[in-house]
């Protein structure tokens, strides 16, 4: 499991899980709390975006900003 969680696949698996999750729920708070205005879930700016937003943040966090072994 360990491996799984290190390889690069498994990273942008979860990181899509909690980029999907999370993003629908700020939101939520973001409509309901601040600018009280009615939540509407959509496809695309809940699912597709998050989804695309956390495989580019999971690719950089691999390639960019991953720390060099000694």
């Amino acid at each position: 499991m360990k491996r799984f969680i290190e390889s690069l696949f498994g990273k942008m698996v979860l990181t899509v899980a909690v980029f999907i999750v999370m993003w629908p729920l700020l939101d939520l708070a973001w409509t309901k709390l601040i600018t009280r205005s009615v939540f509407e879930y959509r496809v695309v700016s809940h699912l597709v975006i998050p989804a695309a937003i956390a495989v580019v943040w999971a690719l950089l966090e691999h390639f960019v900003f991953r720390k060099k072994d000694k």
